[in-house]
């Protein structure tokens, strides 16, 4: 046996022992009164074998660097996780040696705990000279002693390295942070956001706080991460060049940028790895000189929301690896626009072009396996994946699209959206969130080989005739002549939400007529639907082994 093996045997022993005499002193304080005149004595060798107790432990080994350490990740934690509501401060309070490493080091005093406001004047002077997070969590609104401590932590911007504001809605606030004209040498993110209440919201939108040219006197060297909602920078900033991330909303026309301004802007970034806009219409489409395209080479993800015009214009002049993540979210206005394909035809010219970028420069990766579908009167959402895995979690996309327009008058629009997203004969799952009867000439083209597809939240039944659907020139299902699965989730059963025998006997002939014809459906499961009963269920059963079906509930 090794020396250190001796040792931590001799630890764990002694480590009993003490569990042994503690157990003993225990008793003894907890004796009723006047049994035990040592009562005190007691008292203080507890606490000498508990301070020896810890100092046993193997977590007690490790060097303070590294429990301060540990500490810094428990804070940084607390502050990307703001939804919990333990606090990193919790870490002093475990032991004597705990708390001594957490006031020797400055740096961790530095992420201010904001929802113990009377605290932060203290962990402002044990900070030192250390880096300050300012952050707030979103759900809180920053107001009353909040707010004062936040207004008090910003008096020392000079270090100040990150500030995250999510509910900002007084203007007091909003004036304090317009108002500093310090320098912040240190600061690498920048994240305000007007707050969510309806009035705030409202007033937000109409009238952002504008954040002067001298804000900051024009100095943050190290700014790489801005994200305002509700605030505005002059689009000749300086601190709008050299990000890395940049998220920003203008819903006022006041302050929309001209194309030219925004791809002066987006030139100044060539390191830019997520963009995420949230626009009204450009305030000016036109050119006034040769320059009005951004090369984004780095770029990782890029959210556009607004006007189907100020999308399609903006993508037709930047430039960015298809690869990257994309969330566009169009509004086609049908009550203002007679035309609506007219309006979206240079939008879908944009998708085309990326879906050729991406199928011509990725091959054979560039195949899309999945489309998660959601169509309503209003609005169709969709959804293109390359992970055919379909899980219960959110999973990275490739595209998330979604488009406001009424789909029930605009058919043809909706065909010329899944064209432009074309091809698509790869994709193998199908996830559909309300069944559109329109929507049948669109996946007639180009899905024959989808063999999963998964149903959700509309009537049940409507979807089994169109799978029984023949095509017209010879003799095999038009719809999704490879289904293999069929899931059923939250669907309803019957008019009435209530299964008939007549229904159970249609979907009897669609599963028997399928595997006759050599496109059966091997697996039916199903999952909160409605008007489905036990017995139905048990029937259903017994025609899906009939039909060598596996019904899965």
């Amino acid at each position: 046996m090794s020396i250190s093996d001796r040792n931590y045997y001799s630890a764990g022993q002694e480590i009993d022992y003490i569990d042994h005499k503690i157990r003993s002193l225990v008793d003894e304080i907890r004796r009723p009164p006047g049994a035990n005149i040592h009562s005190t004595d007691a008292e203080d060798e507890l606490l000498e074998l508990k301070t020896r107790w810890n100092e046993l432990v193997p977590i007690s080994m490790l060097p303070n660097e590294i429990i301060s350490e540990v500490f810094l990740v428990c804070a940084r934690c607390d502050v990307d996780h703001s939804h919990s509501c333990w606090s990193w401060i919790n870490v002093s309070y475990i032991c004597k040696r705990w708390r001594n490493v957490a006031l020797g080091s400055p740096m961790l005093w530095g992420y201010l705990d904001f929802l113990k406001p009377a605290l932060v004047p203290e962990m402002l002077r044990r900070s030192q000279k250390a880096p300050l997070i300012v952050s707030v969590p979103q759900k809180h609104i920053i107001k009353d002693q909040v707010e004062d401590a936040v207004i008090s932590a910003l008096h020392h911007i000079h270090r100040v390295s990150e500030i995250t504001l999510r509910n900002v809605v007084t203007a007091s606030l909003g004036k304090a942070l317009s108002d500093i004209r310090q320098g912040a040498p240190l600061l690498h993110t920048l994240c305000l956001t007007r707050g969510e209440t309806e009035v705030a919201t409202l007033a937000s939108s109409k009238h952002p706080v504008v954040l002067p040219s001298d804000f900051l006197n024009g100095n943050a060297p190290c700014l790489r991460h801005v994200d305002l909602h509700g605030f505005h920078l002059s689009w000749d900033s300086d601190f709008l060049k050299n990000l890395t991330t940049l998220k920003l909303t203008y819903n006022s026309p006041t302050h929309a940028p001209s194309l030219q301004q925004l791809t002066h802007v987006l030139d100044r970034m060539p390191g830019l790895e997520t963009l995420k806009l949230w626009i009204l219409p450009l305030s000016d489409t036109t050119v006034t000189s040769g320059f009005a395209f951004a090369q984004l080479l780095h770029l990782r993800e890029i959210g556009l929301m607004g006007d189907v015009d100020g999308c399609a214009i903006l993508l037709d002049h930047i430039s960015f690896p298809c690869t990257a993540r994309m969330r566009f979210g169009c509004v086609v206005d049908s009550r203002i626009e007679p035309d609506v394909l007219d309006k979206a035809s240079p939008m879908l010219s944009s998708l085309s072009r990326l879906r050729s970028q991406f199928s011509s420069e990725f091959q054979p990766q560039s195949s899309i396996a999945s489309i998660d579908v959601s169509a309503s009167f209003r609005n169709l959402q969709i959804t293109l994946g390359r992970n055919s895995v379909v899980t219960t979690s959110p999973s990275p996309y490739w595209l998330q699209l979604s488009m406001h327009y009424d789909t029930t008058l605009h058919e043809e629009l909706t065909q010329k959206v899944f064209e432009a997203l074309s091809p698509l004969h790869n994709v193998r799952v199908l996830s559909f969130t309300g069944w559109i009867p329109s929507l049948y000439e669109s996946f007639s083209l180009g899905l024959s080989n989808v063999q999963t597809l998964h149903v959700r939240g509309t009537e049940g039944l409507s979807i089994l005739d169109d799978l029984l659907r023949l095509t017209e020139t010879e003799l095999k299902f038009a719809l999704f002549p490879s289904l293999v699965c069929l899931s059923l989730v939250g669907v309803a059963f019957g008019p009435a939400s209530q299964l008939t025998d007549l229904e159970l006997d249609r979907i009897n002939d669609m599963l028997l007529e399928r595997r006759q014809m050599k496109a059966g459906i091997r697996e039916l499961r199903l999952a909160n639907c409605k008007g489905l009963t036990r017995e139905h269920t048990e029937r259903l059963k017994d025609i899906c082994t009939d039909a060598g079906v596996e019904c899965v509930e």
